[in-house]
């Protein structure tokens, strides 16, 4: 009989320790969040079109506009903030499209696993990507 619960303890205080154990950070898979926008926006064809794209780690240009003479995301020297410029080729009027994709880096505390509360300090970071579907309307002067 002491045996048997000795060997009930045992497995007891084993079970409870891997409970409260943390995972590591491999274990933690964070799912990445894709958000999508549309955009409807209407330039002439001899201004400029400007969206300014906040404080985002990373933005690259997935497909770029067909009917151009700028085209490009660039750093904002007064407000050190990401911005992407178009400028409708000479001449030109009609619909156009650039496909834009941000990204930026999340960090969040850890979660603690199996109810326990474990106060360390492991923070997990995860991205969050945007996908910017920019469609422009060239209109005449």
């Amino acid at each position: 009989m002491k045996k048997i619960f000795t060997y009930i303890s045992i497995l007891t205080g084993i079970m409870a320790i891997q409970s409260c154990s943390k995972q590591s950070s491999n274990e933690m898979l964070i799912a990445p969040q894709v958000n999508n926008t549309n955009i409807s926006a209407t330039v002439k064809s001899n201004g400029t079109y400007q969206l300014t794209l906040n404080n985002l780690a990373n933005v690259v240009i997935l497909k770029q506009a067909s009917h151009f003479q700028v085209s490009e995301t660039s750093l904002d020297n007064k407000t050190n903030l990401l911005v992407y410029t178009y400028q409708p080729a000479q001449g030109y009027t009609g619909p156009d499209e650039v496909l834009l994709s941000t990204s930026k880096n999340v960090v969040s505390a850890g979660v603690a696993v199996g109810g326990c509360n474990n106060s360390g300090s492991e923070y997990h970071t995860s991205t969050v990507t945007s996908n910017i579907s920019i469609k422009l309307n060239v209109t005449g002067n």
